[in-house]
């Protein structure tokens, strides 16, 4: 009578809304730039730090530098450094968010590198870089989309990545999204997973991979036994450019190990190997290479401008362990720069140091990417920053007025304040 089997349709009860089913996981996401997380999660580095951290591996450059224009070499080696880009996926923690404007440079004569990054864009944040060696340049200006899915947080870069050598070879590579796992259970693990590719413009030569995430039950064991972390797997192969001979050569290995390249007749030749956590990196496990990136030595601060990351205090409270201080610094800072966008939008939205221009993103597409415009080097050496960096500065030393805290808001931080602070035994993290 109406149902299968003869049976009656079940009538919904009066008033009960009809029934949908849920959206997908792509759909149900939480837009995290507008939220903002307490800074016990995070890391003594901020975003732009973490830009120059990459430089870490500048010796694969200078290396791809000497190998001939236009090679299948050189384009192995590049992409050799495309996955060093992310060597950082062992780390769990979330690095500080730059202030609009906010730089941080980097001179190392060891390795005749310098590195200069700014806060071009505020939401979704950008960061653009300019890196300079002793036969290569390096420009990139990523904006990072994140999103919380019922299946983890998703972290998508995107924008233009270009490295340019002294004898014209342009290269170009995307970075593919990685996830973070197991939210609830506080155990987090990291994992990259989707297309990579590194191309040589001249000749449209491509080293294609994909990036395959480890099962999730596998990764889980490996850790509950105390090995080290199994991180996302990647496979690919040299695929010739249009009318170009063919190079047969496979490539292999992990973001966080090391990956080769494999010809048919069996020789192999490691692309990236990375670094191990140095000893003094904490609990960030930091490598050798970002325990130099923190904190001002008192010679520094005289050289680099008030808006560097390395004079915020509440990076540096928060790497001394005063969690709580650190959090209300933080806090304030957030709150003295929607002040100061308020009052200027379009002066505070002008970063200082790098000037949009159409181009196009790594897929060829219309892009807007951030070029350097000069003058930061010179400025640094003469000791004399612009007006606006100053007066950028100055807002944020700025502290407005905090608003009343309602009844619920004060008797909750006095019943925190009778339980006790985690700040009360500082954690101190030695620097290598």
């Amino acid at each position: 009578m109406g149902g299968p089997r003869g049976r009656r349709p079940r009538a919904r009860a009066r008033g009960h809304p009809r029934r949908h089913p849920l959206p997908p996981s792509s759909q149900a996401s939480i837009d995290l730039h507008s939220i903002s997380v307490p800074a016990h999660f995070n890391e003594p580095l901020t975003e732009a730090q973490r830009h120059v951290e990459i430089f870490e591996h500048s010796a694969l450059l200078d290396a791809a530098a000497l190998l001939p224009p236009r090679s299948p070499a050189r384009l192995l080696a590049v992409f050799g450094f495309a996955v060093s880009v992310v060597s950082t996926v062992r780390r769990t923690s979330k690095p500080f968010k730059d202030v609009m404007g906010g730089t941080v440079d980097l001179i190392a004569p060891d390795r005749r590198v310098r590195v200069l990054a700014e806060k071009v864009a505020h939401k979704p944040p950008a960061v653009a870089v300019i890196a300079q060696g002793a036969a290569w340049t390096f420009e990139a200006h990523d904006e990072l989309h994140v999103e919380v899915t019922f299946s983890g947080i998703k972290l998508a870069p995107t924008g233009s990545l270009r490295l340019t050598f002294a004898d014209g070879g342009e290269y170009r590579w995307n970075t593919p999204a990685f996830y973070v796992r197991d939210v609830m259970s506080g155990k987090l693990r990291l994992a990259h997973r989707g297309a990579f590719f590194a191309k040589c413009m001249a000749t449209g030569d491509e080293v294609r991979a994909t990036a395959v995430e480890a099962p999730g039950k596998a990764a889980r064991a490996q850790a509950a036994a105390g090995g080290p972390p199994l991180m996302s797997e990647l496979r690919g192969a040299y695929v010739a450019g249009p009318g170009r001979p063919p190079h047969e050569a496979t490539v292999s290995g992990r973001f966080h190990g090391a990956c080769v390249a494999t010809t048919p007749d069996g020789a192999s030749t490691t692309l990236y190997t990375a670094f191990p956590a140095h000893e003094g990196g904490g609990r960030w496990q930091f490598s050798a290479w970002a325990t130099r990136l923190g904190g001002a030595p008192p010679g520094l601060v005289a050289r680099v401008p008030p808006t560097d990351a390395r004079l915020r205090a509440d990076v540096a409270l928060f790497e001394l362990g005063c969690y709580g201080a650190a959090d209300k610094e933080k806090a304030a800072l957030e709150a003295a720069q929607r002040s100061a966008r308020a009052a200027a939008p379009a002066a505070w939205a002008t970063p200082q140091w790098f000037k949009p221009v159409p181009g196009t993103d790594v897929w060829g597409r219309p892009y807007t990417r951030w070029v350097y415009a000069g003058g930061y080097w010179e400025a640094r050496a003469a000791g004399a920053w612009p007006a606006a960096v100053a007066a950028r500065a100055a807002a944020l030393a700025a502290r407005p007025r905090p608003r009343r805290a309602s009844r619920a808001s004060w008797a909750g931080s006095r019943r925190a304040s009778a339980a006790g602070s985690a700040d009360s035994t500082p954690y101190t993290t030695p620097r290598g």
